[in-house]
């Protein structure tokens, strides 16, 4: 599952309120089937980059000044 866009005014930065909604989805995409979450955050956006990483993302790619991070949801299935 593709996280397209997710943020908070800055007013309300700094009161969870992030995390609450990062765990929401996850806990969205999990109860769909999904088995892993991943989105694209511009470089420069440290608060974002942390608060991702607090919630288990890894970077996995880079494309100038995006990453894409991903968080594994549930162990995917080897078909052999």
């Amino acid at each position: 599952m593709k996280l397209e866009s997710i943020g908070v005014i800055p007013e309300y930065r700094k009161a969870r309120i992030g995390t609450r909604m990062m765990r929401t989805v996850v806990s969205y995409a999990a109860g769909k089937g999904c088995n892993r979450l991943y989105l694209t955050v511009d470089a420069s956006n440290e608060p974002a980059i942390c608060l991702y990483r607090k919630q288990g993302m890894t970077c996995t790619q880079t494309s100038g000044t995006i990453l894409t991070m991903t968080l594994a949801i549930r162990e995917e299935k080897a078909y052999v």
